[in-house]
């Protein structure tokens, strides 16, 4: 998804995951990165 986002004249800015416990009945705080978690927020802005 990110080399897609880029090769669309994007530039990722930051990537952070939720939902990294499936058990868990808590809200969860966002953490950096991605691979662990089941949401992604990925932003980017629009290279000049």
């Amino acid at each position: 998804m990110i080399s897609l986002i880029e090769e669309s004249n994007f530039k990722v800015k930051h990537v952070f995951q939720t939902l990294t416990n499936p058990r868990n009945k808590e809200i969860e705080n966002s953490i950096e990165g991605f691979g662990k978690g089941s949401f992604i927020v990925i932003k980017s802005e629009k290279k000049q």
